[in-house]
């Protein structure tokens, strides 16, 4: 039980309920406890105001994550390790009832943030006002590595990809692959993306966020472990300990993709593309007053070096059409043709074969020249469309 979700989820087991007084749950914050797998969520503030739109709630209930919302502060009261039953929506300690507030759905979050859009204006300045207290907090780190210099990983002329959590990550990972293997890309992986990273046959190179989420074969990758608080005391790890890898701390209120963006820059990557980032501006409101701070000064100090995958995709993906490949098997068919007919081997060649042989040429000609036809008309079609 805290207001800070990373406190919540370092101390989270599998299948418990996590109770937090967050109000505008947003989509960040709702991925890191998806990753701690609760079996529901008890949240004390609204997760949705209306001040402005978030995603947190629609998140987690995408995930089939149970959310009560509204419980008031006096589910706050529950001592970590107690037994309690969540039953729509109330909240039973024993058979005495604790909390009462409010189950959140589908249709119930879709009308609550179609009001909230409202507000965007409001948040818009409440991050103006925020950005300068941030920067006092966070500059030494941002502008000039402090809290950094005991890492040991050198990026030096590679692109880095840090692999965020979530299903977008993933997929955007997926869609890089070739361009990682090509560039020999460096690869830090943030919480539960280590394990979209094994998926793809990747090995990250640095791996830091929700290191509970982290499967114990990408800590035992060789990557270098990077633990982030986000409170000024360095953090222990019994499971790290116990498997007897060494780790890092950085103590900073960044966001942890924010935080591997900034590692990466001060490890001297040629460029870096954060997989599973905001792409809109509605996304980015939803981020949060403190996020929000993060990810704007990430984008600052990074020197013009931070991309989008989708801009790597564009500019990398040059993709060979199929009309090329049937046209070149044509050229090379034609050229066996005229080196058959012109050439003395050619010629003595073509009557050593037996008659059913001619044949066999003259079908292997046609099927290329009916795939080339073929491939132009469906090419034709596509580009009409």
């Amino acid at each position: 039980m805290d207001d800070e979700i990373s406190v919540v989820t370092s101390r989270l087991e599998v299948g418990e309920i996590a109770v937090i007084n967050v109000p505008d749950l947003d989509r960040a914050s709702a991925l890191e406890l998806i990753e701690a797998r609760p079996s529901a969520v008890l949240n004390a503030a609204p997760s949705v105001t209306g001040r402005y739109p978030t995603r947190g709630a629609s998140t987690l209930l995408e995930a089939g994550v149970t959310l009560v919302d509204e419980l008031g502060t006096g589910i706050l009261a529950l001592q970590e390790g107690q037994r309690v039953r969540v039953e729509d929506n109330c909240v039973y300690l024993a058979d005495q009832l604790v909390a009462k507030g409010k189950l959140a759905t589908v249709e119930s979050v879709k009308a609550a943030l179609a009001n909230a859009k409202l507000g965007v204006g409001d948040q818009l300045q409440s991050f103006a006002i925020n950005t300068s207290e941030f920067l006092k907090a966070e500059q030494p780190l941002l502008f000039d590595g402090v809290g950094l210099e005991s890492l040991g990983s050198n990026f030096s002329a590679r692109p880095v990809v840090v692999v965020g959590p979530g299903d977008r990550s993933r997929e955007q990972l997926f869609s890089l692959y070739r361009f990682i293997r090509d560039r020999n890309a460096a690869i830090i992986a943030v919480g539960s993306g280590a394990k979209s990273v094994l998926k793809a046959n990747l090995k990250p190179d640095l791996i830091t966020g929700n290191i509970r989420a982290v499967p114990d074969e990408a800590l035992r990758s060789g990557a270098e472990i990077v633990l982030h608080s986000p409170r000024l005391v360095p953090l222990k790890d019994p499971r790290l300990d116990s498997m007897g890898l060494a780790y890092s701390n950085v103590a900073s209120s960044l966001d942890d993709t924010d935080l591997a963006t900034v590692i990466a820059i001060h490890c001297e990557a040629e460029l870096v593309i954060p997989l599973g980032a905001y792409e809109s501006m509605e996304e980015f409101f939803d981020l949060g007053r403190l996020k929000m701070s993060s990810a704007f000064f990430t984008q600052l100090v990074s020197r013009g070096k931070i991309i989008s995958p989708q801009a790597i995709l564009l500019a990398y993906s040059r993709p060979l059409r199929a009309v090329y490949v049937w046209m070149l098997m044509l050229c090379a068919m034609a050229a066996l043709m005229v080196a058959v007919s012109v050439t003395p081997l050619g010629r003595s060649l073509w009557l050593l074969l037996p008659v059913w042989g001619h044949w066999v040429f003259y079908g292997i000609l046609g099927l290329i020249g009916l795939g080339l036809l073929v491939t132009v008309l469906a090419s034709a079609g596509k580009g009409k469309k």
